[in-house]
């Protein structure tokens, strides 16, 4: 039996993946450095390993892994989500957005334009945060999705429809307790505000 160096790394990716379904998300790091010190090309290794990095604080390892990830392909779309997820975790919306969009490009589903929709929102772009999404909006698509719609919405004056959103959220299992969501049905309920008196 010959034992290969990419066969090594399978198994160490494979040591990573139980790690990882076990909570132990240190170790499942440790593993994929190994597997990626036999196999460094390896895409799904280097896309792991970013966003394991990210998840335990090490973002410029992250960065490095993703920016190898898309040097080997560029249109990998799960390796430009990722980027673009560092990327708005690291307080860089219009970076992300590059990223998110490009892999909407690419993937054209309901994940992708809500990502893509995140950043929009973080750049103020609600009007074009609400025509990404109101097309996508029903069944079967992530909670998440409306409930940025319904912010979108609000943002740009569609009250009536941005509370349909947000039920329809609620309804598909949006967790009521995110601060958001919270923040979203205070803005909703809350009376208009009274007319600034005229000046005489």
């Amino acid at each position: 039996m010959t034992v290969t160096r990419r066969g090594l790394a399978a198994h160490w990716l494979h040591l990573a993946q139980g790690e990882l379904d076990a909570g132990n998300v240190a170790a499942a790091v440790t593993a994929i450095e190994r597997a990626l010190a036999l196999e460094p090309s390896n895409l799904t290794g280097l896309v792991a390993a970013g966003v394991l990095q990210q998840r335990v604080g090490h973002v410029p390892a992250a960065r490095t892994h993703l920016d190898r990830a898309l040097a080997l392909r560029g249109d990998d779309a799960i390796a430009l989500t990722a980027r673009g997820v560092l990327e708005l975790a690291d307080g860089a919306p219009n970076s992300a957005r590059r990223y998110f969009a490009r892999a909407h490009e690419l993937a054209k589903s309901p994940t992708t334009a809500l990502n893509l929709a995140a950043a929009l929102l973080s750049l103020d772009r609600t009007a074009e945060a609400r025509d990404l999404l109101a097309p996508l909006a029903g069944d079967g698509v992530p909670p998440e999705l409306h409930a940025n719609l319904a912010y979108a919405q609000w943002a740009t004056g569609q009250t009536d429809a941005a509370n349909v959103s947000l039920q329809q959220a609620l309804e598909l299992g949006v967790d009521p307790r995110n601060p958001r969501v919270v923040a979203l049905q205070r803005l909703l309920t809350a009376p208009p505000a009274a007319p600034a008196p005229a000046e005489r």
